[in-house]
């Protein structure tokens, strides 16, 4: 029996994630030489994709958030290709205020 799980940024809430289970999905056909149709799941990620982009799209901190995630993401792989250790980032004042208030929405539910 195995496990797998895919990580969901913080910011895209949602009850299944499409993309995630379209990449396990690529990564297990691809290790263990599977063929199937993926088609449908292809289509339900590309939509899911677009919404959570035209989400993102409408909210400057969201975009402001995943701009400084994703190059802190890249430096920390360039790090790691260089043999370096991690360094803990820093993050703007606006986006250690806008995830307090994320993580102040999520405790309440």
């Amino acid at each position: 029996m195995m496990g797998l799980m895919a990580h969901l940024p913080q910011y895209a809430q949602m009850e299944v994630d499409h993309v995630g289970r379209l990449r396990i999905l690529e990564i297990l056909f691809s290790l263990y030489g599977l063929d199937m149709n993926l088609e449908r799941v292809q289509t339900r990620a590309r939509q899911q994709h677009d919404e959570i982009s035209a989400a993102m799209n409408r909210s400057p901190e969201v975009i402001t958030l995943v701009e400084q995630l994703e190059k802190q993401y890249d430096e920390r792989l360039k790090r790691m290709s260089e043999g370096r250790p991690d360094e803990d980032p820093e993050l703007s004042p606006n986006v250690l205020d806008f995830l307090d208030q994320l993580g102040e929405q999520f405790s309440q539910h």
